[in-house]
């Protein structure tokens, strides 16, 4: 009864039905959530939805990637994945802009890590595939993973490869580069991005 506010802030989808549950059992509740469930859906479960226009991102990765010299756009991804209204909406973005900038569009499904065999899978096939793509394309190419783990891969074999990777996923400097240059981040320097 004393709980005035949920604020939730998660990188994961699925959160749609437990605020579904809150709206329902106590709207006395504010509810700010920052997910990556279903904008529309989130606009009508929440009071206040935060979020990255995913969408949008299938404009700006390729513009940089083209900016960045990318000739070739590769987008890798996998069925559970791309099942996501929003995820397939960016790769359909993605697509878009890639073909209006001249680029060659490549679009490669990994192993399904949501299937129940884990990311190891779909790791090993992208240490496998990335580099028979960039002796297809060259090094003028962007590569592009729909899933965070990928980028412990796609980082690690652009440094070997010389390729373009605009940006991850998540558009984050913490994603993958601390692992695959083995930087320890000190505590003084948590959330120093610069």
């Amino acid at each position: 009864p004393a709980m005035k506010a949920i604020l939730v802030n998660s990188g994961q989808q699925g959160l749609l039905p437990a605020f579904k549950t809150i709206r329902e059992t106590r709207p006395d509740i504010l509810t700010i959530a920052g997910t990556n469930d279903d904008p529309a859906l989130m606009n009508e479960m929440v009071d206040i939805s935060l979020g990255t226009d995913w969408i949008r991102r299938g404009v700006t990765i390729p513009t940089k990637a083209h900016e960045m010299g990318a000739k070739t756009f590769v987008h890798y991804s996998f069925p559970t994945h791309m099942a996501s209204q929003t995820v397939s909406g960016r790769r359909d973005k993605m697509k878009e802009t890639v073909e209006a900038l001249g680029m060659t569009w490549v679009e490669e499904l990994t192993p399904d890590p949501q299937t129940g065999n884990g990311t190891a899978a779909m790791l090993q096939f992208l240490r496998e595939d990335i580099p028979r793509k960039v002796e297809q394309y060259g090094t003028d190419l962007n590569i592009f993973g729909s899933n965070c783990p990928m980028y412990d891969v796609i980082l690690d074999e652009a440094f070997k490869e010389k390729f373009i990777v605009a940006e991850q996923c998540c558009p984050t400097p913490t994603q993958a580069y601390p692992t695959v240059l083995n930087l320890e981040i000190t505590p003084e320097d948590l959330g120093n991005y610069d």
